[in-house]
């Protein structure tokens, strides 16, 4: 069998739609637990409370970026191409040994952070009780371990199982703790990191069954003459591994463990707050919704036949989709998110409604880069990412600095001169080697200016009748039905692009 036919096989476009389909019905049902979940933690946790699990989170966080010894680039780069061209029993083997790796490479990050976790936990402003530490402990091994696991069943195309993972973890979650406030239990963290711990571990055996179930399936004695050098997978790895371990300044962990040495508890909590918001729109935002699942074909196309002007036409169409879902968002919450922010946290972070504005820009740079990141593993410039992130840490004392000096508005201000630093530099020196990639200028002013004019308007015809929750909701759906009906109009994306987007999904839906 060749290559293009076991191409057309398995990474077919038939395929891929069949698995967005079920990616995106799993999303959005897993949508709805993980955003009762984060309501639950900041409605019910005290603000000192909340403050602690912002901390905890930075530190869960700022552990899978020291553990992860790059195997997360690993998984879609190279589970593809044995699953393309290789055996069978060499997949099998990769897979379960990527397993393997993932919870070695866990396993050796917690024994410092345990003999150490009163240190740590003093730097950051609080202190760690016994059961605390368990619990944080079992449920950091099950958060890494259920990502891998998640990671490597979406470069597998099993789109649909590792959505039910995904689900059976959080609506467990919601559910626990559901449950102990209907019993008259309060939360507190030790209560939260059980549910956590918990339900963790009950998604990752329903992902592992679901991965041995498909191995099985699939095993064949057939042997192909294909081979993997295992020197190329270490270069890629440890390449990936530590320009994201040298871009830790840019990651929202850092922010948070920064925030926790440096402010007091109400404004880390705000932060944590703030990142809660964004990290569960994050989740469904076009770069991180679809980046997972065309991953792994687009790194197999381009493996076969090196074509970057395809590459780089379906990540410029993901991105200016994000940029289309988050500018005219930052403008709501800065305009009139507030009295929504504090109906759902019951008064205590209406006025961060401006720092979530602010993490929606920084997210339009994230997006940016991780587009960037896909684009340099594809056509083998990994080590950009590396120099990069290395040549942007001479911009960590202005950050520290203006952190220390202005609290929540410098922070923000120095992580988005280092994040528009990093992403300039990569543009550059790709552009050198002759794999150009550029963000559509024009089509960012059109969004733009339609995200504010839509907004200006729904905030002046709000506030004419309306105040608070009522304000901001009338504020969001005049916003929304104007922005779209002049986006219609106006038109932002190409007819190639919209030809594009209406063919991958099936259907002639996107109109803008």
């Amino acid at each position: 069998m060749s290559q293009q036919q076991k191409t057309e096989n398995y990474y077919s476009n038939s395929r891929v739609k069949k698995g967005f389909v079920h990616f995106l019905t799993g999303r959005g049902i897993v949508s709805i637990a993980s955003f009762g979940v984060a309501i639950l933690l900041v409605r019910e946790l005290s603000i000192a409370d909340y403050a602690i699990y912002t901390a905890l989170s930075g530190l869960l966080l700022f552990i899978m970026l020291l553990s992860n010894a790059g195997i997360e680039r690993v998984v879609p780069r190279f589970l593809p191409e044995i699953k393309l061209f290789g055996s069978t029993k060499k997949l099998m083997n990769w897979v379960w040994k990527l397993c393997l790796y993932r919870l070695v490479t866990l396993f050796i990050c917690l024994i410092p952070f345990v003999l150490f976790s009163d240190e740590i936990s003093k730097g950051l402003n609080f202190i760690f009780n016994l059961e605390l530490l368990f619990l944080f402990t079992v449920y950091l091994v099950g958060f890494g371990f259920s990502m891998h696991l998640v990671r490597t069943l979406q470069a597998l195309l099993m789109q649909k199982q590792a959505m039910i993972g995904f689900a059976i973890e959080w609506f467990l979650k919601l559910t626990g703790l559901i449950s102990l406030l209907f019993y008259g239990i309060n939360l507190d963290l030790n209560a939260v990191f059980w549910v956590q711990a918990i339900t963790v571990w009950l998604g990752i055996l329903y992902l592992l069954f679901s991965l041995n179930q498909f191995l099985k399936e699939n095993t064949s004695e057939e042997e192909k003459e294909y081979s993997i050098e295992i020197k190329k997978v270490y270069s890629f790895a440890l390449d990936n591994y530590f320009q994201t371990l040298l871009g830790f300044h840019t990651l929202p962990p850092t922010s948070k463990l920064i925030g926790a040495s440096l402010f007091a508890a109400p404004a880390l909590a705000a932060l944590g707050f703030a990142y809660a918001i964004v990290g569960v729109m994050q989740r469904y935002l076009p770069v991180k919704l679809l980046l997972g699942l065309v991953e792994p074909v687009l790194m197999a196309r381009y493996t076969e036949s090196k074509d970057f002007s395809q590459t780089t036409h379906l990540v410029g169409i993901l991105l200016k989709l994000n940029l289309f879902v988050i500018i005219p968002m930052a403008f709501w919450f800065l305009l009139s998110g507030e009295g929504l922010i504090d109906f759902v946290t019951k008064n205590k972070y209406g006025e961060s409604a401006w720092l979530i504005a602010a993490l929606l820009f920084i997210l339009v740079l994230e997006s940016q880069r991780d587009v960037l990141q896909l684009i340099c593993n594809s056509v083998g410039q990994s080590r950009l990412l590396f120099k990069s992130n290395l040549f942007s840490l001479w911009l960590l004392p202005v950050w520290l600095y203006l952190a220390s000096t202005f609290s929540l508005v410098g922070l923000v201000c120095g992580l988005s001169i280092i994040l528009i630093f990093r992403n300039s530099y990569i543009m550059y020196k790709l552009s050198r080697l002759k794999f150009r990639f550029y963000l559509d200028w024009k089509a960012v002013v059109i969004i733009t200016m339609l995200a504010i004019f839509s907004n200006s308007v729904g905030f002046w015809l709000s506030t004419l009748y309306f105040t608070n929750l009522q304000a901001s909701i009338v504020s969001l759906i005049i916003a929304m039905i104007l922005y779209l009906l002049l986006a219609y109009f106006i038109k932002p994306f190409t007819a190639r692009e919209r030809k594009a987007l209406n063919g991958f999904i099936g259907k002639r839906i996107f109109i803008w």
